[in-house]
């Protein structure tokens, strides 16, 4: 099995994506001077999305916003599927028996279109002039003006349910569950037992819920696909963007709409100026403090093999630019009991407490970026 049918398939198995962006507009088409200015696929193959997703998700999004993101806006996001799809000269083009007009790109590729009666009758599509299965194609709902690297909560709960509900995007295969409570009217953004999966501006290292003066540093299995089953990540390998994905708690209403979500990206090591003491032959995670770790951890500067030493064997995530993260774990409490019938779902997730040292290395070995965390759990 090659390593682009893996990618490919993993994240069909995927049970969510969502994208970031910003607005754009769609120009109006101007006759055949719009036609001679866009290069269209007009194969069988042409990576594209009917123009009428798109339109149903306009819909949906103009009922929901004032609740969920009163402020945000609507666009759309182009996102390489494998390391070797080409994004040089991409181009969107709305596409139907007589409708052809270009679909304005950001460098970034999000984008955004305008209604067409005339498309939808024509039963259009937005084409790209690139072969199928090439992006992932997912909304993204953004309110303007918030600090860089950060989200708004309520617009990616509102974010979530334009695509699943209405856009229809991604290409995924959800279980006879998901079709059930969605059947029954269910919000599927608050099944506990579904992975929406989020992406930054760029590489992430800690995401941070943040309410007034309540803040909750997620979990590192929150980043890099971690709540994924086991053989989904090892079917998909490193696919394109895994550093800059993260899964929120969108069904916790405990915390409301106006959350902000912290992105603390990944950075390169500091210059190492500190002289550091010896680090212990080996200590248990659960009685370390950040003190402790500041006399002998330095970034640039400490090997990730004396990690092991110290600490044992951490959880791996390797990235294909050859850095990595490490994770080391000690979790107290009683664990949790889930329900042995499915459609009732969770019974009872106790709380429990979880230490996790999150450490960012270099692909030369050393330690580019650590974060030791404390936190009580009942996801």
């Amino acid at each position: 099995m090659n390593a682009s049918f893996r990618t490919a398939c993993a994240v069909l198995l995927m049970s969510g994506w969502l994208s970031m962006g910003y607005a754009q507009t769609l120009p109006e088409p101007t006759g055949q001077e719009s036609l001679s200015r866009v290069e269209v696929s007009a194969k069988a193959d042409a990576d594209e999305r009917p123009y009428q997703r798109f339109v149903k998700a306009m819909e949906l999004f103009d009922a929901e916003r004032p609740a969920l993101a009163p402020q945000s806006n609507l666009r759309f996001h182009l996102d390489a599927k494998r390391r070797s799809a080409r994004v040089d000269a991409l181009k969107l083009t709305l596409t139907g028996t007589t409708v052809r007009a270009p679909v304005a790109l950001t460098p970034e590729h999000f984008f955004t279109v305008e209604r067409n009666e005339l498309a939808l009758r024509e039963d259009a599509t937005v084409r790209s002039n690139r072969k199928e299965d090439s992006f992932n194609w997912s909304v993204d709902v953004r309110t303007p003006g918030l600090a860089a690297n950060t989200r708004r909560l309520g617009d990616l709960r509102l974010q979530c349910r334009v695509e699943l509900l209405a856009a229809n995007l991604g290409r995924r295969i959800f279980s006879p569950l998901y079709y059930a409570q969605t059947a029954a009217g269910a919000d599927p953004c608050t099944f506990r037992n579904l992975t929406i999966l989020a992406m930054g501006d760029e590489p992430i290292f800690t995401v941070t819920l943040v309410d007034g003066a309540r803040r909750q540093v997620l979990p590192v299995s929150s980043l890099y696909g971690g709540s994924l089953p086991a053989w989904v990540k090892a079917l998909a390998g490193d696919w394109p963007g895994r550093d800059r994905v993260y899964e929120l708690p969108l069904w916790d209403a405990s915390w409301p709409h106006d959350t902000l979500v912290e992105l603390e990206p990944m950075r390169a090591a500091p210059a190492a100026v500190t002289e550091a003491e010896p680090p212990p032959a080996a200590e248990a995670l659960q009685s370390v403090t950040r003190a402790d770790l500041a006399r002998w951890l330095i970034e640039g500067q400490t090997s990730a093999t004396v990690l092991q030493g110290v600490f044992g064997s951490p959880e791996v995530v390797q990235f294909a630019n050859g850095d990595a993260s490490w994770v080391f774990r000690s979790e107290t409490g009683s664990g949790k009991l889930l329900s042995l019938i499915p459609i009732v779902g969770t019974l009872l997730k106790p709380e429990r407490t979880l230490k996790e040292l999150h450490v960012l290395v270099g692909a030369d070995g050393t330690v580019r970026q650590y974060r030791l965390e404390e936190m009580v759990l009942r996801l």
